[in-house]
């Protein structure tokens, strides 16, 4: 019996002493997508107008782009035009620079009453109390020609505003009081062209209803590539957990990376349906080879 204990000790020993067992590598299916991607629809173009004539097409697919680069000329409407000039007009500036000016003028007037008041107040023709009311009443006049001024410095950003946005959207060349003949569509971040709709040609009419982008931007230099996992697995599984990646269109090469997310909350809702858990990891693609969709097996790899 004595025996018997000291070999289970000895047992217990060897297997304390023995390295953790390395958990088993998990294999998934994943998809790249796009990190940062935006369609631009007509609605988001033409806002209220009905229609979009497109009088020009700046730009292709796999395009390499920069913010505010156009992608497409289109032909504004006489309503938008008027509504471009209205939007751009100084005459609320132009009035309120007025008001200030006549105000400053006003304000230097009373200054002068106040300082022939102090004298008079001096020699006690003035009384003491009518100064301080005086004062007082300078005091709420500067305070007016401050808001006045801060007025005038919001309306003067919100000008420079529009005008830079109006600069974008017309061209250099619509300057003045001359009507645009060409409005433009731009890149709403710097990027890659994905797609460029097939009736985008110049002469096409889109209506405010239609379904199909114009055009999509996206970046592709850095690639998020997603991917399930059985809660069995996700268990052992955490954020900076090594990941290899072998995409269906390379399969002689690998990529590495790890994991930068791993979600808290299933993908599936209903009780009856397995439960999984989504993994997000970024992976670099300064050459673009991988484009958006492709499929890969990813390896990933518990606690390394």
């Amino acid at each position: 019996m004595r025996h018997f204990f000291r070999c289970a000790m000895v047992l217990a020993a060897c297997l304390l002493t023995q390295p953790a067992l390395a958990q088993e590598p998990v294999t998934v299916t994943g998809k790249a997508f796009c990190l940062l991607k935006d369609a631009i629809t007509v609605p988001k173009v033409a806002g209220v107008e009905p229609r979009l004539k497109i009088t020009s097409v700046l730009a292709r697919v796999g395009q390499r782009v920069e913010k505010d680069d156009r992608l497409a000329g289109y032909e504004p409407t006489l309503e938008t035009l008027i509504a471009e000039k209205s939007q751009l007009s100084r005459h609320t500036l132009s009035g309120l620079e007025a008001q200030l000016q006549a105000a400053t003028l006003a304000f230097e007037r009373e200054k002068i009453r106040r300082d022939e008041m102090r004298e008079m107040t001096s020699k006690g023709v003035v009384a003491e109390s009518d100064l301080h009311l005086f004062e007082r009443s300078l005091d709420v006049f500067q305070k007016r020609l401050d808001f006045l001024r801060e007025i005038i410095a919001a309306e003067k950003a919100r000008m420079n505003t529009r005008e830079e946005t109006a600069a974008r959207k017309r061209g250099v060349e619509a300057q003045g009081d001359a009507l645009a003949r060409e409005f433009y569509i731009t890149a709403p971040f710097a990027g890659h062209v994905l797609y460029v709709n097939p009736r985008a040609m110049p002469g096409a009419v889109f209506t405010a209803d239609e379904k199909e982008p114009l055009f999509e931007v996206g970046v592709l230099e850095t690639i998020m590539v997603r991917c399930a996992v059985h809660e069995i697995q996700a268990v052992k599984l955490r954020a900076g957990d090594e990941a290899r990646l072998v995409f269906h269109a390379f399969p002689d090469k690998t990529y590495a990376s790890r994991i930068s997310r791993l979600s808290q909350v299933t993908m599936t809702r209903y009780l009856q349906q397995p439960t999984f858990y989504e993994i997000e990891i970024l992976l670099d693609n300064q050459d673009l080879a991988i484009k958006d969709g492709m499929r890969c097996d990813v390896t990933l790899i518990p606690g390394s």
